[in-house]
């Protein structure tokens, strides 16, 4: 069975990141697509390195590649942002949400802070980042926070930060942050529904751990 049949037959979302890499290197032209993608595992170390764009990729493939991976990484990013603005529940999609999140920043080499609002009905209004860098006590300004919910009329809140480290578990300055935000919008009578902590692979979700 050669690529293009695997890919045939088995659907995108059954294919792991070796089939996908695979099928990126065919489409890009390269023909003997066993011995390039020995090539790059042995330079970037694993599939991980390569999907992230985060490195200088120019070294070891061509542009279509590039430009491959870079659409297939938009698109995938994009899908998920539109579902998310059309979901009429986002309280019930927790993985969604930190999926998108997950996507967003989960590969970031350093901390990202990012709000979520949504309206009475749980449904999406708008995104943004509130800080960047090491999350700590003195990052959240009261100002920074109440603005854009009262400007978009929010009435619920989900939070989220990236790990780089990789380690889910919420550290104490975590905790507070969560204590913090929570507090500040209840002076506004919104609500916080959830803090989403998430790294390239997972998430940790204190709504689902039941700390909200």
């Amino acid at each position: 069975m050669n690529i293009l049949e695997n890919y045939e037959n088995l659907d995108f979302q059954n294919l792991d990141e070796k089939d996908i890499l695979k099928l990126l290197i065919y489409i890009s032209g390269y023909k003997n697509v066993d011995k390039k993608l020995k090539e790059l595992l042995e330079y970037y170390d694993n599939y991980e390195n390569i999907f992230k764009l985060k490195i200088n990729l120019n070294k070891k493939v061509n542009k279509r590649f590039i430009y491959l991976l870079k659409l297939l990484n938009d698109v995938s990013y994009n899908y998920i942002h539109d579902k998310i603005k059309i979901e009429k529940n986002i309280l019930n999609e927790s993985r969604l949400v930190a999926e998108f999140f997950r996507r967003k920043i989960g590969t970031n080499a350093s901390e990202e802070f990012n709000i979520l609002l949504l309206n009475n009905s749980y449904q999406y209004l708008n995104s943004f980042v509130l800080a960047k860098g090491s999350i700590d006590r003195t990052h959240i300004y009261i100002r920074d926070v109440i603005y854009p919910i009262l400007e978009c009329n929010a009435k619920y809140v989900i939070i989220c930060h990236n790990h780089p480290s990789g380690n889910l578990n919420p550290s104490e300055e975590d905790e507070y942050v969560t204590r913090r935000v929570s507090k500040l919008l209840k002076s506004i009578d919104v609500s916080l529904i959830d803090h989403i902590i998430v790294t390239k692979d997972n998430y940790y979700s204190f709504a689902e751990r039941r700390k909200i």
